[in-house]
């Protein structure tokens, strides 16, 4: 990442989390796609302050991997 025209695709696993939410972030602004991890896509709580940030309308994408769900 040298800061020019290339995007990458990133995945995050635990993109809920303290750190993680942080890495989803400075991705997005960075113009990268993220796929991020998180327990549950329909919890709007703990998946609101991602959906909000800057380019996550466009770029983010969460999927579900609950680690414990045999699926």
């Amino acid at each position: 990442m040298d800061g020019g025209t290339d995007r990458m695709r990133l995945l995050v696993t635990g993109a809920t989390g303290f750190i993680a939410a942080h890495v989803v972030e400075q991705a997005l602004a960075a113009g990268h796609e993220v796929t991020g991890s998180v327990r549950d896509t329909d919890d709007r709580d703990r998946t609101a302050h991602l959906r909000a940030l800057p380019g996550a309308g466009a770029r983010l994408h969460l999927v579900a991997a609950e680690l414990t769900a045999p699926d």
